[in-house]
């Protein structure tokens, strides 16, 4: 009698255990990246946009794995997701809100189910994989969206406008100008400056705009170290003194104009003022390299601080 006793016991004990144990094990980590959380919603809103950043590979429309198991986006908000892995057993959460000089402060909150087999149940409560899971995703985030160049696709400095005086031309095209077309404006300019006596110290800058469906305007302008005397077609331009934010890209007019709107949203981001418009330099002569991914081109976007 004695040892059915301690053997109901043992199973009331085990009963006992097996209710005072959750039926899931959750661990939450929070950290802060130095990045505006526009960009940050960007990247988590749209999963499209998630291979840029997501430490693991999709498989499907709404199925990305992490860590060998495949999770599931259940819920999608403007300030982070919901994802169940297929199986059901696990799950993350990850939320975000603005933090302090333009940071972003980013939740992870992953949960695992514990199975109802009260012998795996016990043997799952000390491991730590919903910690582990936690610590890693949101290091990996900060790690991702600490670095400018991942968010914007390039490196975006800062830096002092240094050439200030230039001398332009203008010519307006019924379609976007061609590499040619941009370098036949380019070498009038350059020869215009030369009867003048003038001296370049740079390379050429460009600027394209739609003045409507068939119209294109190209502006372009050769840095000199002083004006020589202007024409109707040839005038004076002086830069403002201030500050620039430069970026080089390499790759051709479609890469450009991808880095363009990128430098466009990190003007939008950091709530930078401009007093003047965005422009290209063509570091490489685009005449004489005709491969475009060897095209190296400096994106420049005046700021006033």
């Amino acid at each position: 009698m004695k040892k059915g006793y301690v053997v109901l016991l043992i199973v009331f004990g085990l009963i006992v255990i097996l209710m005072l144990i959750p039926a899931k094990r959750q661990h939450s980590e929070t950290v802060t990246m130095a990045c505006p959380p526009d960009a940050v919603t960007r990247f988590m809103v749209f999963t499209q946009q998630w291979k840029k950043w997501w430490p693991g590979q999709q498989t499907g429309d709404s199925i990305f794995t992490y860590q060998k198991k495949a999770y599931q986006i259940k819920t999608v908000l403007l300030n982070g997701f919901y994802a169940v892995t297929t199986d059901k057993k696990s799950s993350i959460e990850i939320s975000f809100v603005p933090a302090l000089n333009n940071q972003t402060q980013l939740t992870v909150i992953a949960t695992t189910l514990l199975p109802y087999n009260p012998i795996k149940r016990i043997s799952q409560l000390f491991q730590q994989v919903h910690k582990e899971t936690a610590r890693e995703l949101s290091n990996h985030c900060q790690s991702f969206f600490n670095t400018p160049a991942n968010v914007y696709g390039y490196k975006i400095e800062r830096t002092k406008v240094s050439l200030l005086n230039w001398m332009s031309a203008k010519q307006v095209f019924t379609q976007y100008p061609s590499t040619e077309e941009t370098y036949q404006v380019i070498d009038g300019l350059k020869n215009y400056i030369q009867n003048q006596h003038g001296e370049i110290i740079g390379a050429p800058i460009i600027h394209v705009r739609a003045l409507d469906a068939m119209q294109f305007e190209l502006m372009t302008a050769l840095p000199v170290n002083e004006p020589v005397t202007p024409s109707e077609q040839y005038t004076i331009k002086q830069m403002v003194p201030g500050f620039m934010l430069v970026g080089r890209v390499n790759g051709g007019n479609y890469t450009v104009a991808a880095a363009e709107k990128s430098m466009e949203n990190y003007v939008r981001d950091y709530k930078k003022q401009s007093p003047a418009i965005p422009f290209q330099t063509l570091i490489t002569d685009r005449r004489k390299e005709t491969d475009t991914s060897k095209w190296i081109t400096q994106l420049n976007y005046p700021v006033f601080n």
